[in-house]
């Protein structure tokens, strides 16, 4: 296994095309550790010290990789049912996704956090959302971007400068404490 790319005479297009398989590798590699670490029976918690039950750390020293790597490979490919993924978005976009779902739905059960994701996936891939975008709309902010100042609501215009022909506009989720 060569641990080196040649790059010398590639120029920026052939770096971009030579990159797109690796990185496509590297995100089935991450759903397919992911899977044989769910697959690893573990107990969860911190055993006893005479408790010979196995550990995600156990796991972690057989592939000489931290657990901190490991758990995230683990919890997203159980969150994320093997029907639900799709090579149209990053591993990363969805370990993302499962972290923001977990925040915002703290103390709901998986089925539901679950039902969440299916429809964040549909609204995702109809909006084009990179990682980032979808964050940001788990969080209740569903709009952010420049708009011309005819656009915006006449209440809103008079708190404006007179001259601004642009603002920048966040539309999001009233909280409750605002």
């Amino acid at each position: 296994m060569t641990l080196y790319y040649d790059t010398t005479g590639l120029d920026e297009h052939d770096i971009v095309e030579k990159g797109l398989p690796l990185i496509e590798a590297s995100n089935a590699h991450q759903w397919q550790l992911g899977d044989l670490a769910a697959a690893f029976e573990v107990k969860v918690g911190r055993p006893a010290n005479d408790d010979e039950a196995t550990k995600l750390v156990d796991l972690a020293k057989a592939w000489g990789k931290p657990s901190s790597t490991i758990s995230p490979w683990r919890l997203t490919s159980k969150f994320w049912p093997k029907p639900t993924r799709s090579v149209d978005f990053s591993w990363e976009f969805y370990n993302r996704a499962r972290t923001e779902i977990k925040k915002r739905m703290k103390g709901a059960d998986l089925d539901a956090q679950q039902a969440y994701g299916a429809a964040l996936l549909e609204i995702a891939e109809l909006r084009h959302f990179d990682t980032e975008s979808m964050v940001r709309y788990v969080r209740g902010i569903y709009f952010e971007g420049s708009a011309h100042v005819s656009r915006i609501p006449s209440e809103i215009r008079s708190f404006l400068p007179p001259d601004a022909d642009f603002v920048w506009v966040v539309v999001s989720q009233l909280k409750e404490d605002e």
